[in-house]
């Protein structure tokens, strides 16, 4: 019975060695090894990734890139989900990649609910800019098509007069 118990409490022993414990939280982003592989020394068992900020990497032309400023309030929308976060801009790339001519920002947010994971396509949006007592013109106002070339404003009609006339047609009893 002592020998049963020694081999029980080794294997015990063995088992305590194999936990693996996360130093941070996280969710696993690679797992290179399976149950039953062996590992080796130096070689890591598991990635973890802290998700409660994200960080998107986006590419813009240099045109647009020098309205960016480090600290301009963005947003960040997942394609899949609709879901969107607040960040801020905290990157700025000083150079244009030769490649791709573009220039690389980074945006930094806030992930409520880890519901943004790593990989996940996005669409982000930056204010570069406030314009201070600015006109806003209504989409409507704004002549498009055959009517690109002109300048001036849209009246709506009313019913029943030429337009402009401020007369109205009245029916005969």
């Amino acid at each position: 019975m002592d020998s049963a118990k020694g081999k029980y409490e080794a294997a015990q022993a063995q088992l305590s060695y194999s936990s693996v414990c996360s130093p941070i939280a996280g969710v696993v982003a690679d797992r290179p090894l399976y149950a039953g592989e062996m590992a080796s020394a130096g070689v890591p068992l598991l990635t973890v990734m802290d998700i409660s900020q994200v960080i998107a990497r986006i590419n813009i032309s240099p045109t647009q890139a020098i309205y960016v400023r480090v600290g301009a309030p963005a947003t960040i929308a997942s394609l899949d989900t609709g879901q969107q976060v607040d960040g801020k801009v905290t990157v700025v790339s000083p150079a244009v990649d030769p490649n791709s001519t573009t220039v690389e920002i980074w945006v930094q947010a806030r992930n409520p609910r880890e519901r943004l994971l790593p990989g996940t396509a996005v669409h982000v949006s930056i204010l570069a800019q406030t314009i201070v007592n600015a006109t806003v013109v209504p989409a409507e106002a704004i002549l498009q098509g055959s009517d690109s070339g002109r300048c001036g404003t849209r009246r709506p009609r009313r019913h029943g007069g030429r337009p402009g006339s401020g007369r109205r047609r009245q029916s005969a009893r």
